[in-house]
Parts: C-alpha cells; sequence; structure tokens
C-alpha cells in the first residue's frame, strides 16, 4: 500500500492510493454488547479502548477516526481500504477488541462467551461533510463519551 495523502486537518479526510482507486470508504458503525451488558465505563475503560483500536489499526487497513462508548454499545467513525468490504472490516474490529477484552478481563468472558451482538448498524457517510460536524452530532443525539481519534 502507498503512502495516504491527508488534506487538512479539519475535515480529516485522508485519500488510500491503492491499486487504481482513488477515495475516501468512511462507514459510521454501532456495536451493541450481548443481552445489554453493561461493561464498557465500568469494567473496560475508555483508554484500553482506545489502545485496542491503536492495535487493529496496526494489523489492518482500517483508521479509525471517532470512537464513541456508553454502558453497552460502541460507536465508531472509520475508514476501510477498498479492497475491505464493510462488513469485513466489522468483523475484524469486533474480533480484534474481543480477543483483547478477553485477554485483559478474564471475568467479562465469564459473562460472555462473545461480547458482541451480530445486530449492528453500519452506515456509509460521505467524505465531503465535515467529521467534526458528523461526530458533534453523534454525541449530542446519544449523549455518551465520543472521541475524536485522529485529527
Amino acid at each position: 500500500m502507498l503512502n495516504a495523502m491527508v488534506f487538512g486537518i479539519d475535515n480529516m479526510i485522508e485519500y488510500k492510493h491503492e491499486e487504481h482507486y482513488v477515495g475516501l470508504l468512511l462507514f459510521y458503525a454501532k456495536l451493541n454488547v450481548k443481552n445489554n451488558k453493561k461493561i464498557f465505563l465500568d469494567k473496560i475503560s475508555f483508554d484500553f479502548v482506545k489502545k485496542c483500536v491503536a492495535e487493529i489499526e496496526a494489523r489492518f487497513s482500517i483508521k479509525v477516526y471517532s470512537l464513541g462508548l456508553e454502558e453497552s454499545s460502541m460507536y465508531l467513525v472509520f475508514s476501510i481500504s477498498p479492497t475491505l468490504s464493510p462488513l469485513k472490516a466489522i468483523n475484524i474490529l469486533k474480533n480484534g477488541f474481543q480477543r483483547q477484552i478477553f485477554e485483559t478481563y478474564p471475568d467479562v468472558k465469564e459473562d460472555l462467551h462473545s461480547i458482541f451482538e451480530d445486530n449492528e448498524i453500519v452506515r456509509s457517510l460521505s467524505p465531503d461533510y465535515d467529521l467534526n460536524i458528523i461526530i458533534e452530532s453523534l454525541s449530542e443525539a446519544n449523549k455518551h463519551r465520543f472521541e475524536i481519534l485522529r485529527g
């Protein structure tokens, strides 16, 4: 993969150069914890989830631009390589989070054999919009901790 070119810090648009494709595939996802167990913010800290994101990004061609947590949900704004499908990216994220959470918090593994439900919500976003506006509207609507990881 060639180095990505970054255009503007305000809107954080990062164009991927792979094969003959030049563009940005940007998505919003909501991942729900099974049985609405409240594991985030009480048992699992926001900083730990940010560390998990960094490890997943280092291994795969996924870039997480923002991360939000509620007690039983995780919200992500991320971009992927054109070689990945959104479903594959979600599975990579869910499996990466689950593996690291189970290694660090064995008591969560006793309660839940898998962390996330299969009813995730994934929406594509237009790179023409300012990510700061999208993230502000998501955090105001959902009233949870939302943080910009890139910028």
